[in-house]
């Protein structure tokens, strides 16, 4: 288990959400959303190559209209994958982060 990457967990108010897709869109690279509807079995990768796409993940998620969303990015010499997941009390979200040298990322 010592080999796992790093994980950290956190309820998000509304605004943090807004926040965190703000911080990625600006300071991220190499994004990717994996979204999946209620409907879906299997979440659909998509490269955000615009702001559009990021608000878009971010109003859908925060509308309820799909329940969870997972952004994967580089940032600082560091790989993020943020799991986002819509709640009654917020949104949880759960991140690893996975240093460009570990096995795996």
């Amino acid at each position: 288990l010592a080999d796992l990457p790093p994980m950290r967990e956190a309820l998000l108010t509304e605004e943090q959400v807004r926040q965190l897709f703000s911080d990625i869109e600006s300071l991220g690279s190499d994004i990717l959303l994996m979204q999946r509807s209620a409907r879906s079995r299997r979440a659909t990768p998509t490269t955000a190559t615009t702001a559009e796409q990021l608000r878009t993940a971010q109003d859908t998620l925060l509308s309820g209209n799909i329940p969870r969303v997972q952004i994967r990015y580089h940032w600082q010499k560091t790989n993020w994958i943020d799991t986002l997941e819509r709640g009654g009390d917020g949104v949880r979200l759960v991140r690893i982060a996975h240093s460009c040298g570990t096995a795996g990322s």
